[in-house]
């Protein structure tokens, strides 16, 4: 290795020698005065010089002109503490050839004692294959959130507008319906509510998988949550002979966790405790303390159990224990697996305890304080006296013919429009008692749609977004310091848009619609 007048020359034995020529990256030693003393093969490949080149040339001429004038303050901060580590942590680096092109670079130093005083050994790595790797992982993360973002809206809004008809055709709300109708629409109900649920976790698991599940913690009582998980499944025992208890330590009264995944983790653990658990049997759900800072969620039944060597299968995602057309449970092995990501998602775990015929219990450890941000202060909504009208803004045709048929039901006047233009118009001249506005719209973004109602309608009247969009914490947060509400299009119907309207206006419930809520609590 030729080395010329270099202050490393003497002191490099033949060892230390052979091994920086057989190191894979390039490696350049420079010595206290900014000048190259060694190199190595790979560095004369890389940079495109020869060695003879590269001997007692400044090390700086590595650098793209547009940082030369920084790197002398580097070395000599690398100088005042001379340490091995990693240079530009967090920074991109690149390196310049002889023939002025640049390459991004990943880049290593290490102090060597010598006689002649402390050099700087350089390790330089070309990574362009990595970057653009990365490049290539950051556009395929934006083309499945894009993809994620139209699957949720171009699936669970027809299925939304299905589920809302066939509840209002199934109550006799569009005229009269015969018995064995009202079981087929009964069928119809309970298929589509199913097939939201499996769209909903596979969205969802692809969300959390690529670490795009975002969590909104709020204080939350966990009695009351577990109680509307158990309503919302008595639906599932319709005709069977299971009973379903809540038990919640006082300890654990309230919680800052996010309600709705939590209560689709227990909503998780509860049907498929059902669908194990034979006629005759009980699930208990348990709410306890777990140390100062955690709490537990535990779901017992009595079910058929798990061998010891099926129990690593469970959380498998698409994994069941009864594959085959033979199978004697329906189900797509996914409830599980989003409920362990969910968990662990938030800085949890699940566990479970099991033996062949002695039942299962299955449990998941959550954070008691999750960091539930504080919320904006939000106007105080009421209606406008004595007006029932509500405008409703949707692109959806099948969505404003549902919000139309749900809202008279409920003894408001909709005012349906697909038109942003026109709905602006309406809000200026009509007295209305709120407005419902959709989120995913493509004439206007309905975030910008929402701000513009805001400016022009009175702060005190309810606006609500009612949207399949699964939104972000800073979309949320955007929604809500313009006083705008929100309510997920989901198997509800319209279900939870007139709730919302009623409680956002004051209007009660018509007689027949609190009957129902009497009677069929598990309906939401």
């Amino acid at each position: 290795m030729a080395t010329g007048d270099a202050p490393l020359a003497g002191a490099a034995d033949a060892t230390f020698r052979a091994l920086l020529e057989a190191a894979p990256d390039a490696f350049v030693i420079v010595g206290a005065d900014g000048r190259i003393g060694m190199v190595n093969a790979q560095a004369e490949l890389l940079f495109g010089y020869t060695r003879d080149e590269l001997i007692g040339r400044s090390v700086d001429e590595l650098v793209p002109e547009r940082f030369r004038g920084l790197h002398p303050g580097h070395r000599a901060q690398f100088s005042a503490d001379p340490r091995r580590r990693p240079m530009g942590t967090g920074v991109e680096l690149f390196g310049r050839r002889k023939d002025g092109t640049e390459f991004p670079a990943e880049i290593s130093l290490a102090p060597v004692p010598t006689p002649a005083g402390t050099l700087v050994m350089t390790a330089i790595r070309d990574v362009t294959e990595r970057a653009r790797l990365e490049k290539r992982l950051v556009e395929a993360s934006r083309l499945k959130s894009e993809f994620l973002a139209n699957m949720s809206h171009e699936l669970r809004s027809p299925l939304n507008a299905i589920i809302g008809f066939a509840e209002l055709m199934h109550r006799g709300k569009a005229g009269p319906v015969s018995d064995e109708h009202r079981e087929y629409l009964g069928d119809i109900l309970a298929s589509s509510r199913h097939l939201l649920l499996l769209i909903n976790d596979v969205l969802d698991l692809a969300k959390v998988e690529s670490g795009r599940m975002e969590f909104v913690p709020e204080r939350v009582d966990i009695e009351e949550l577990a109680d509307e998980v158990r309503d919302v499944v008595r639906g599932l025992i319709v005709n069977r002979d299971l009973t379903i208890t809540v038990d919640v330590d006082p300890a654990v009264d309230t919680v800052d966790i996010d309600a709705s995944r939590t209560r689709q983790i227990l909503y998780n653990f509860i049907s498929n405790a059902i669908k194990f658990t034979p006629d005759g049997g009980a699930i208990r759900v348990r709410v306890v303390g777990d140390g100062p800072d955690r709490f537990r969620i535990e779901v017992e039944d009595t079910g058929v159990g798990i061998a010891p060597e099926d129990v690593s299968r469970l959380f498998v995602a698409f994994e069941q224990l009864d594959p085959g057309a033979s199978k004697r449970y329906a189900g797509t092995g996914l409830g599980l697996a989003l409920t362990k990501r969910i968990a662990e998602a938030q800085g949890g775990h699940v566990d479970v305890h099991s033996a062949p015929g002695g039942g299962s219990t299955f449990s998941v450890t959550l954070p008691r304080h999750a960091g539930a941000p504080e919320a904006p202060e939000r106007h105080r909504v009421a209606p406008a006296v004595g007006s029932r009208t509500v405008l409703v803004i949707d692109d959806d045709r099948m969505s404003l013919h549902l919000a139309n048929a749900a809202l008279r039901d409920a003894g408001f006047t909709p005012i349906c429009l697909s038109d942003p233009e026109q709905a602006l118009a309406v809000a200026e001249r009509e007295p209305l008692a709120a407005i419902v506005v959709d989120l995913l719209m493509p004439a206007i973004n309905g975030f910008e749609l929402a701000a513009q109602l805001r400016q022009i309608v009175r702060p005190e009247l309810p606006l609500i977004a009612w949207t399949v969009k699964d939104l972000s914490r800073s979309e949320r947060m955007r929604l809500q310091s313009g006083a705008v509400g929100v309510v997920g299009k989901d198997a509800t119907g319209a279900g939870g848009l007139v709730e919302a309207l009623r409680a956002a206006t004051g209007r009660t419930a018509a007689p027949e619609a609190e009957h129902d809520a009497r009677h069929h609590p598990g309906r939401r």
